[in-house]
């Protein structure tokens, strides 16, 4: 995913990742193994690596 600076504040990415959980709750609520179940779970996963475990937030850009 490319780097967007709207992201670049914690409270966003932990806005984002907290909606992404929730809806994931929801989903396990609901019925656990569903499409949705599993398509929630993928975005979680993906929002968690590229907003928290890829290194590309958090710290000063070059040139910013």
């Amino acid at each position: 995913m490319q780097y967007h600076a709207w992201f670049e504040p914690l409270w966003r990415r932990l806005a984002a990742m907290g909606f992404c959980l929730g809806w994931l709750a929801l989903e396990a609520w609901n019925e656990l193994g569903s499409l949705w179940f599993w398509l929630s779970l993928g975005m979680t996963g993906w929002g968690l690596w590229e907003l928290f475990l890829s290194g590309q937030y958090g710290r000063k850009r070059p040139g910013g």
